[in-house]
């Protein structure tokens, strides 16, 4: 039996006080300790049972002369404090606190329900799960943050991993525990906390600077899904910037490789925020349901422009460019009539985020046309070039060779028809080229998400005094980098950012070659 006053092990198990200090071995007579179930830092926990029923709780158990600081009991109390208020199946329930002992053996005690079973850390090293069963785990888990996010204020865990996950012995259920480092979030915008809590490499970037919102918990989330996935620790993947190279270790279907991309966003601003959203889309993968593209539109956390002096007021076009007269003048006066240029910074649009492709089908060459204006441009100038010299040219040099006209002008006027309808040729097959190249991917490609690069208007091109954005994205097949480009006549682009998530279709056999679905 342990000792509840010093912790040491009382050999004689009849004896009514420890032989280490003579302290009374029962905990404020109301407990018995049993035996250790584990250590943390600076906590203990222990099995005992509860004299009055007989029932087995477990008690964690923090001793004065281990704390490091007053900190730590702080969240010691926090910790009861918070689990006092909460109540669902998927975390242990509260039953007492109290303190024992006195001096340099002052202890401080939280009881909770016991959870036989083992932590998916052990698991980890018992047996591989297939993608669908890490994906039922996490959906499981988002579940019962959502529980946590839902409360006002919201309880934040910052600290989930999978050895605070418990799969209960009885029915296979998942528990979160070690509510140690919890912290209820901040009900006033700017108000943060200045407690360092969690793990190194499990835990948020913004949990460094003693930060936390719901989206810090579902960073905890991604980060135990790479660890379920790779059987690795999310430290071994960090880089010297501490960025997690989790790409090139993850293998996943682009449905759950898209949910990963969201809850792994440095930025919590940009970050998935909606524990019950994600939760639904894990069990759609878990279920097998989840299409081949997941889509980014759906997140509660979405990126929102700023407004940064001297730097773009009307989206992508700055004060010079619209005093230059670059800015088209229907995009002005819309500026002028919803405030954005007296503002000093673009609109605030509802959703930035692009709608995600469908699942691959059929597509004809019109639909290839919308998805790149630089190739529909050339495949229209091209036809209408080529045949306008072929209809002027042809005849001309036919007229001149039956001397109908004069030999020479004849000649000389249906050369240039034809070198006319040769240039228009060249590029109406350069375009149609690209188009047919679309049309296949956009039948036969795979899907991931990509991320905004960089955005420009490309001015080499005019279509009724307007001209398209062009789109530089990035994305990852198989850890390996790649990056494209598209065009698009939308006006909206100009308020895309940087790092905005878009839907791009590759080629499997050459990755490399890639589409992005942008608006048409």
């Amino acid at each position: 039996m342990i000792c509840a006053a010093c912790g040491e092990p009382n050999q004689d198990q009849q004896a009514d006080v420890c032989g280490a200090c003579g302290a009374d071995p029962l905990l404020a007579g109301r407990y018995r300790l049993l035996g250790t179930l584990g250590h943390g830092g600076v906590a203990t926990t222990y099995e005992a049972e509860q004299l009055s029923d007989g029932v087995h709780v477990a008690i964690k158990e923090l001793l004065l002369r281990r704390m490091d600081a007053f900190k730590t009991k702080d969240l010691f109390h926090r910790e009861a404090q918070v689990l006092r208020t909460l109540d669902h199946p998927g975390i242990p329930r509260y039953i007492d606190e109290l303190t024992a002992g006195s001096g340099k053996h002052m202890a401080f005690y939280l009881v909770q329900e016991l959870v036989r079973g083992q932590n998916l850390q052990a698991e980890l090293s018992d047996k591989r799960q297939t993608e669908r069963e890490v994906a039922a785990t996490l959906a499981e888990l988002a579940e019962i943050l959502s529980y946590l996010h839902s409360l006002r204020p919201p309880v934040i865990h910052r600290d989930l991993k999978p050895s605070n996950v418990m799969r209960r012995e009885a029915d296979s259920k998942l528990m979160l525990i070690d509510f140690g480092a919890v912290r209820e979030a901040a009900t006033t915008r700017g108000q943060g906390g200045s407690t360092v809590a969690g793990t190194f490499g499990f835990m948020a970037p913004e949990q460094f600077a003693g930060q936390a919102s719901p989206a810090t918990d579902l960073y905890g989330l991604g980060t135990t899904a790479v660890a379920l996935l790779t059987h690795r620790s999310p430290q071994e993947l960090l880089d010297a910037t501490h960025e997690l190279r989790w790409r090139e270790v993850v293998s996943a279907s682009p449905a759950l490789t898209a949910i990963l991309e969201e809850l792994l966003v440095r930025d919590p601003a940009h970050r998935a925020s909606d524990a019950a959203e994600v939760g639904r889309r894990l069990q759609a993968v878990a279920d097998g349901t989840a299409p081949a593209f997941s889509p980014t539109g759906s997140w509660s956390a979405k990126p929102q422009p700023k407004a940064e002096p001297g730097r773009p007021i009307l989206g992508g076009a700055t004060l010079k460019e619209v005093m230059r007269g670059e800015v088209p003048v229907g995009d002005l006066i819309e500026s002028l009539r919803d405030g954005s240029l007296l503002r000093g910074g673009p609109r605030q649009p509802p959703d930035l985020y692009l709608k995600p492709p469908p699942a691959p089908r059929p597509s004809g060459l019109w639909l290839a046309r919308k998805r790149d204006a630089v190739a529909g441009f050339k495949f229209m100038f091209g036809a209408i070039f080529g045949g306008v010299g072929t209809i002027v040219g042809v005849p001309l040099v036919l007229t001149s060779l039956f001397g109908a006209m004069e030999p020479l002008a004849g000649l000389i006027g249906g050369g240039l028809g034809v070198i006319f309808a040769a240039i228009g040729g060249v590029v109406g097959l350069s375009g149609l080229q690209r188009l047919q190249q679309i049309s296949a991917l956009w039948q036969d490609g795979h899907e991931v998400i990509g991320h905004i690069e960089h955005i420009e208007m490309n001015r080499q091109i005019t279509v009724n005094g307007r001209s398209p954005w062009q789109v530089h994205y990035t994305y990852r097949v198989h850890g390996r980098p790649y990056s494209g480009s598209g065009t698009t006549f939308d006006r909206k682009m100009r308020r895309a950012q940087r790092g905005q998530p878009v839907a791009v279709v590759f080629d499997p056999n050459n990755p490399g070659d890639s589409v992005v679905n942008l608006p048409s």
